[in-house]
């Protein structure tokens, strides 16, 4: 009779909240899939709070603290290599748009008028030998990027927005739309960033 009671004084049943905290926080790592499962880890971070609550209320006597910990660690976890993944790419995409765009524009500054028709899409991009006349009335003026966002019509494309200034014949902005391809070059596949038209706003 004695062992019944204390084995029954030793039973601690445990919190429902953070099991949930531990499962939603082992499935906290969908968020490196996409941005769209961010609220994984948001939900993972809320059950687990409410599952430290709950153990640690008094008289609750329930068991499950070092579960909830464990949902906490891969939440927190998951959830900060998702967003510094995410910064990280962004950071990475629009450097590469930024620079190939600048490219395309030196070439052009530099009267090199095919080279800067090479990084085109065939048929994107026209009158690029009246463009480069006029930006050779620029002289040295260093190009200033001022906008580099996604683009609406060109899927995986980025527009750059360039202001040449001073110019003999006033300021000239450009807005040149990229996107990369993949392209083989000695048995390798690599990225290029071409760009798809350019206008001026």
């Amino acid at each position: 009779m004695n062992e019944t009671a204390d084995a029954q004084r030793g039973y601690r049943p445990v919190s429902g909240m953070a099991v949930m905290a531990l499962l939603a926080g082992a499935l906290s790592a969908v968020a490196l899939v996409s941005p769209f499962f961010w609220v994984v880890p948001l939900l993972a971070i809320g059950l687990a709070c409410l599952g430290l609550a709950d153990v640690g209320r008094p008289g609750a006597e329930k068991a499950g603290r070092a579960a909830a910990l464990v949902g906490l660690a891969f939440a927190v976890g998951f959830g900060t290599q998702a967003v510094s993944a995410a910064v990280t790419s962004r950071w990475l995409v629009t450097s590469r748009a930024r620079s190939a765009a600048t490219l395309w524009l030196d070439a052009l500054r530099a009267g090199r008028v095919d080279d800067a028709r090479s990084m085109c899409v065939e048929g994107g991009v026209t009158a690029l030998d009246q463009l480069a006349a006029r930006i050779a009335g620029c002289g040295d003026a260093k190009p200033r990027v001022e906008v580099v966002s996604t683009s609406d019509d060109v899927p995986d494309g980025w527009t750059v927005r360039l202001v040449l200034d001073p110019c003999a014949a006033g300021p000239i902005d450009i807005d040149v739309v990229l996107a990369p391809s993949m392209v083989t070059r000695q048995e390798a596949a690599i990225e290029r960033w071409m760009v798809v038209k350019s206008t001026e706003p």
